[in-house]
């Protein structure tokens, strides 16, 4: 397995995935990064303005608590 292939998805989306209303038309951007514990900024560009962000955003990975991969952004 290559080293990019371990590294988990972030992504900003327009409505948080898994919930109502949520479909492909409301991810804005995925990217693969490399993500270390503690504080970090990921920085993701997109067309749009985000409400959602987060890391393995679609819980593709193992977990213990998938509920807090995404977090709502704060408008401005």
């Amino acid at each position: 397995m290559r080293w990019r292939d371990r590294q988990p998805t972030s992504g900003v989306v327009t409505v948080e995935p898994g919930r109502k209303g949520y479909d492909k038309g409301s991810v804005l951007a995925v990217r693969r990064m490399p993500v270390r514990s503690g504080k970090q900024t990921l920085r993701i560009v997109a067309d749009k303005e985000p409400k959602f962000a987060g890391v393995d955003p679609f819980n593709k990975r193992v977990d213990r608590n998938s509920d807090d991969n995404v977090k709502e952004l704060d408008a401005g």
